[in-house]
């Protein structure tokens, strides 16, 4: 019974604590609403500028402040590395092939303007044929951007098709300017923008260090800082991440 009559005293201790701590009034602070701000992922976008033409040691020795102005958050080399195709092709195609498909000529050996392989009499007309895909097709599978792709090289552009956007233009200047056209209006994730003025120049006239090829190149470089500048423009530009 005594036992029974501690544990009611204990209950009834804790009661008339908890009923005194119910009591008692704390300050009520002042209601605080944050404003909920949610972070804005940037998007992963490519730009890729071609200068068909242009040597390691031209870009080295020419005064081309525009293109050197991007040399601070670039990674470049002034060595020219043909993987021993240079005596085989000499119009760039092999190179861009390389560039867009992640093969090596070895691999996919096209070297023509027609960008398609042509087996040869030293080649087995039964080999299996290698099918060269390039980047713009993946991306077409999963399309989630708009790409596009703007030269005066109908091949190359052909070649290119997969692109969702890819206008005829003549000349770098054309190009240039469909480039900066399509900035202001479309949400691309990609964009491919190839110049041949150069390539032609030296057609006319081999000699690097002549009046024609050093004033196009010096066009070519103004038309990068318009297309950087447009670039930079964009309404999104704070929300991209251009490579």
């Amino acid at each position: 019974m005594r036992g029974i009559k501690k544990i009611h005293k204990t209950i009834i201790s804790l009661i008339a604590v908890l009923v005194v701590v119910s009591c008692t009034k704390y300050d009520n602070p002042a209601p605080f609403f944050e404003e909920l701000i949610k972070e804005k992922k940037k998007q992963r976008k490519v730009l890729l500028i071609s200068i068909d033409g242009l040597s390691g040691e031209m870009l080295k020795n020419a005064e081309l402040p525009n293109i050197n102005s991007l040399k601070s958050n670039s990674k470049y080399t002034y060595e020219l590395t043909g993987n021993g195709t240079l005596n085989i092709d000499k119009t760039g195609v092999s190179g861009w092939v390389n560039m867009v498909s992640g093969q090596t000529f070895f691999t996919h050996k096209i070297k023509d303007n027609s960008f398609t392989f042509e087996p040869g009499s030293d080649n087995d007309p039964h080999a299996e044929v290698n099918d060269v895909r390039n980047v713009l097709e993946y991306i077409a599978d999963n399309r989630t951007f708009t790409t596009a792709v703007v030269t005066p090289w109908t091949e190359l552009r052909d070649f290119l098709r997969a692109s969702e956007l890819s206008p005829k233009v003549s000349s770098d200047l054309a190009g240039k300017d469909s480039t900066l056209s399509m900035l202001k209006i479309f949400d691309l994730g990609t964009l491919i923008v190839n110049f041949k003025g150069l390539e032609d120049a030296f057609e006319a006239n081999a000699d690097p260090s002549s009046p024609a090829v050093v004033e196009v190149l010096s066009q070519t470089d103004k038309y990068i800082a318009e297309i950087i500048t447009a670039l930079e423009a964009r309404n999104t530009f704070e929300f991209e991440d251009w490579l």
